[in-house]
């Protein structure tokens, strides 16, 4: 991995050496830009290369419960890691219980001089994950890889069904009490986000 960047490095000093030498500077900054991409586009292939495979293609839920990933990059090792954990609890929590709302907007006008056609388009999607009670969740995998610029943390979540059974029903129980559901508290509270 390290032996990959190193020459991937070498290869890109090269080739803007090699670019540094044309006379033209906006053909010097075309041959640049166009070297930059190829080599961003390489590092993004070997990232994805090295991510496991329970991260790029994530696991359904089984009879045991469901799953849940997260990735965090930092410089430091433990943030990383605490970074990867918050994301895949947020994503647990989103399988547990959402909201979502959204809006879609579409313009679109053409000059009938001239035959130019315009088109705009806007999506907005709102997503609310209510307090969502994810205690009893077990980590079933993790990675740490040493990147160039730091490090990379993959997390794998596993929430077992009797756990998410157990919690449900204890929310229920406390919702009949309330008398109003947290189900209901959080659509009020989108709705008045919504509003504004």
């Amino acid at each position: 991995m390290k032996l990959t960047i190193v020459k991937t490095a070498l290869v890109a000093s090269f080739a803007m050496g090699l670019v540094a030498c044309s006379t033209n500077p906006i053909e010097q900054q075309y041959k640049w830009e166009a070297e930059k991409q190829k080599i961003q586009a390489k590092q993004a292939k070997q990232s994805l290369d090295i991510a496991p495979d329970w991260f790029v293609k994530p696991m359904e839920a089984d009879n045991t419960g469901f799953y849940a990933t997260g990735t965090g990059h930092s410089k430091d090792l433990q943030h990383a890691v605490n970074k990867a954990r918050l994301q895949a609890e947020f994503n647990l929590a989103k399988i547990y219980d959402q909201d979502i709302s959204g809006s879609e907007t579409a313009y679109t006008s053409e000059d009938a001089a001239t035959g130019d056609y315009k088109s705009r388009s806007e999506v907005m999607v709102d997503k609310l994950v209510n307090r969502a009670n994810i205690t009893g969740y077990v980590v079933k995998n993790q990675q740490i890889m040493q990147e160039s610029s730091g490090y990379r943390a993959y997390m794998l979540l596993h929430y077992p069904y009797a756990e998410f059974n157990r919690v449900k029903q204890e929310r229920e129980k406390n919702n009949l009490t309330d008398g109003k559901s947290d189900m209901d508290s959080a659509r009020d509270k989108l709705q008045q986000r919504l509003a504004n």
